[in-house]
């Protein structure tokens, strides 16, 4: 199984550290940066400390009543966050399959399940692989529905 740093595979982290372009290397890895925080505020409690299993059974609803834990008043007003699998990254990608460079403000993530299209500014997802950029994004961004511009 891969290994994540931050929820990013450290192979790919490796790798991007090494392009021959190291300002296009450095601009993925924050692109893959924003996505992960965009995935974690959507998903993330906050509050009272809980374990990785006690998030995914809270994120699955199916959560039992579990007594909080002893923490140091300090790391009681910790925030913890909680990044689903399904959404680490895997790699970003600034051009289609084919090579063909994508709009500007998008780029693809590749995660251990599909690949989303995002917001290169601050990681929102707005189409995945199978449908495409969403339809009212198309007309906001001014793009085709496969992410190159019109």
């Amino acid at each position: 199984m891969e290994e994540y740093e931050n929820g990013i595979s450290k192979h790919w982290l490796r790798r991007v550290a090494n392009e021959t372009d190291a300002e296009v290397g450095k601009y993925k890895r924050a692109v893959a940066e924003r996505y992960v925080v965009a995935c974690v505020v959507g998903n993330s409690i906050s509050g009272k400390w809980m374990s990785t299993s006690s998030m995914a059974q809270d994120f699955a609803g199916t959560s039992a009543i579990t007594q909080e834990s002893s923490v140091s008043k300090r790391e009681k007003y910790r925030v913890n966050l909680f990044l689903p699998a399904h959404h680490h990254v895997e790699s970003v990608h600034f051009t289609t399959n084919s090579g063909a460079s994508l709009h500007p403000a998008i780029a693809i993530v590749q995660t251990p399940g599909r690949e989303y299209f995002i917001l290169r500014d601050n990681g929102m997802q707005i189409g995945c692989e199978e449908e495409g950029v969403g339809e009212e994004w198309m007309k906001v961004i001014r793009c085709q529905s496969d992410g190159r511009e019109s």
